[in-house]
């Protein structure tokens, strides 16, 4: 059923994760998963996770691009598309990018790599062209409502489908803020002002 399902994600996930770091991709080490579990190296500093590229513009877009470009070189020499790459599968950890979500991770004798290698470089090109627009979360549920007709009752959080939605309004990746405290994970920094 749908556990089988979760643990075979998880084990595909891991194993991609794996191939990835063994051809010197930047990603987090894969340490172990047991069910719908998967134990990865921390990245980030002083218990604060890094943030998502999504959520923290590099200072030089050039460079940080080329970073990317050279890990998803790396990838492909291993026979491999992330086929989900974009603004919330890479971190920005120090002004260098990492390589997260691998569960979609194909392999190049896909019928479909190269459409989704394509892809992956399409939703990448923007990050040296424009800044990324920020909005508040109440803003971000607003554009939901008002342009996506999806209402998000405020105080959750927002999951793939809403983040997707919102992505779709906007040519680069957009950045949300002031979210509710509740819903933050502790490794998460708060807002000063709040």
């Amino acid at each position: 059923g749908k556990r089988n399902i979760i643990f075979t994600w998880v084990k595909r996930e891991y194993r991609n994760l794996l191939k990835a770091r063994h051809s010197n991709v930047s990603v987090p080490t894969p340490f172990a998963f047991s069910n719908n579990v998967l134990v990865l190296e921390f990245i980030g500093d002083e218990g604060f996770i890094a943030p998502k590229l999504k959520d923290a513009k590099p200072k030089n877009p050039n460079d940080f691009l080329k970073k990317i470009i050279e890990n998803m070189k790396r990838l492909h020499k291993a026979r491999f598309v992330h086929a989900d790459l974009s603004a919330f599968n890479i971190l920005n950890y120090n002004e260098k990018p990492v390589f997260i979500d691998f569960s979609q991770c194909t392999t190049l004798e896909s019928s479909r790599a190269n459409e989704y290698l394509e892809r992956d470089i399409k939703k990448l090109e923007p990050i040296v062209k424009k800044k990324f627009p920020r909005i508040t979360y109440t803003e971000a549920l607003e554009l939901l409502e008002t342009k996506k007709k999806m209402k998000v009752q405020w105080g959750k959080d927002l999951r793939t489908v809403e983040e997707d939605k919102l992505s779709e309004l906007y040519d680069t990746p957009v950045i949300v803020t002031r979210y509710p405290k509740i819903i933050k994970a502790f490794y998460m920094k708060e807002d000063p002002k709040d």
